[in-house]
């Protein structure tokens, strides 16, 4: 289906309660531009799951509302690049996928209760915002095919629960911050695609427990 008016026709057609819908699942919805407004009326919503809508640019503001929402997946809307403000409402939310977007905005330190964060593909993200590190509940961080990022915040201490970090592909990083060193929580680190080894194996000589994979 086409459009989001299709969508709500949809869910009215099926005489679906909107107040008591729990998942939404939208996958190849190619000419959708924006979602409906009405979505906000989705009050019990924990999990929204999103590929494939290549048309897609933006979030209406209406989707703040969905406070309850627990799992948010956006993978291959390729117009939508920004990361949207609204989703700093989501204080519930633990589990974040988003992909192809140019920016993290400082909205996600918001985000207190994520304990997975997996964000992919931002080609031209020279350094994290800050704002990450305020993530204190985060235990999987999955970063993917970062081209231009060349370094990491020192904040980057303060996600002291953090098990598994996944950096794959960020080929132009040439240091981490020593301060990595006080994630002693850390088990599984990925850094295939990583160029200067040298670097890399000092600042983690104080783990003991750490699985690597290059």
């Amino acid at each position: 289906m086409d459009g989001s008016s299709n969508l709500i026709s949809l869910l009215k057609e099926l005489k679906l309660n909107f107040a008591s819908l729990i998942a939404l699942y939208m996958r190849l919805y190619k000419s959708l531009i924006l979602l409906p407004k009405e979505l906000n009326n989705f009050i019990s919503f924990t999990k929204l799951y999103m590929r494939g809508c290549l048309s897609l640019t933006s979030l209406p503001k209406e989707i703040s509302n969905l406070i309850s929402l627990k799992k948010l997946l956006i993978r291959g809307c390729l117009s939508l690049i920004l990361f949207p403000i609204e989703l700093g409402n989501y204080i519930s939310l633990i589990k974040l996928h988003m992909q192809s977007l140019i920016l993290i905005s400082k909205e996600l330190d918001n985000l207190t209760s994520l304990t997975t964060l997996d964000v992919k593909e931002f080609l031209n993200l020279t350094s994290l915002p800050k704002e990450l590190s305020n993530l204190l509940s985060l235990i999987k961080l999955h970063m993917k095919r970062y081209l231009s990022l060349i370094k990491l915040p020192k904040e980057f201490n303060n996600i002291i629960f953090l098990t598994k970090l996944h950096m794959k592909g960020c080929s132009c990083l040439i240091s981490l911050p020593k301060e990595l060193g006080n994630l002693t929580s850390l088990t599984k680190l990925c850094m295939r695609g990583y160029s200067s080894l040298t670097s890399l194996l000092k600042e983690l000589a104080n783990f003991t427990f750490l699985y690597l994979l290059f």
